[in-house]
């Protein structure tokens, strides 16, 4: 929900109380009021959010990301492509084990065939590098903890080293010129 509300100020996008969905996956009759008190949510958070956008404009155009890469969201839908095998083991063990989740037994080559797994990390790095951006454009990463952490990340990281992610840190790294020489990029962790 942090995550909606930080894009919305980015994108200076108007941030309604959402209507969760009650039939498709998660088959939850609950309300956003039944998860979140709606009041609270909307008068608190507003400093917090004018903070981490006001950092990501000072860096000028950033792309701002949700990779739907966390361990929940993978175990759910099968999405497996990429992973070692010891990571597929502990996905398909969390669905197995999650009792409200209905599906068990899921074919994770359909699953991507047909559209419904997101983008790896890499993926993510090889379409934004073909889309033209330069590798100095920063990131913001508004997602939940990356699956893998950084054995997943080290692609874009390497070939966008300006990610911020939701709790305002930005990694170290450099960044390598066309020249081929590296210009070392401040951090601010």
């Amino acid at each position: 929900i942090g995550d909606m509300v930080v894009v919305a100020s980015i994108i200076n996008a108007t941030l309604v109380i959402p209507e969760l969905d009650k039939q498709s996956f998660w088959q939850d009759t609950s309300n956003f009021s039944n998860g979140f008190d709606e009041y609270y949510f909307i008068n608190t958070l507003g400093n917090d959010v004018e903070l981490l956008v006001d950092r990501m404009k000072s860096y000028g155009p950033y792309i701002a990301l949700h990779l739907q890469y966390e361990k929940d969201m993978l175990a759910f839908s099968a999405c497996t492509h990429g992973l070692s095998l010891s990571e597929v083991a502990e996905l398909t063990t969390i669905r197995e084990n999650t009792t409200y989740w209905k599906v068990k037994e899921i074919n994770s080559r359909e699953q991507r065939g047909k559209g419904y797994c997101p983008l790896t990390p890499k993926e993510v790095a090889m379409f934004i590098t073909s889309l033209g951006y330069p590798s100095i454009t920063p990131i913001y990463i508004a997602s939940g903890e990356i699956y893998g952490g950084d054995s997943h990340m080290d692609t874009l990281r390497s070939s966008f080293p300006l990610l911020m992610g939701k709790d305002g840190k930005q990694e170290a790294s450099s960044i390598k010129e066309s020249d081929g020489t590296e210009e070392s990029v401040l951090s601010e962790r």
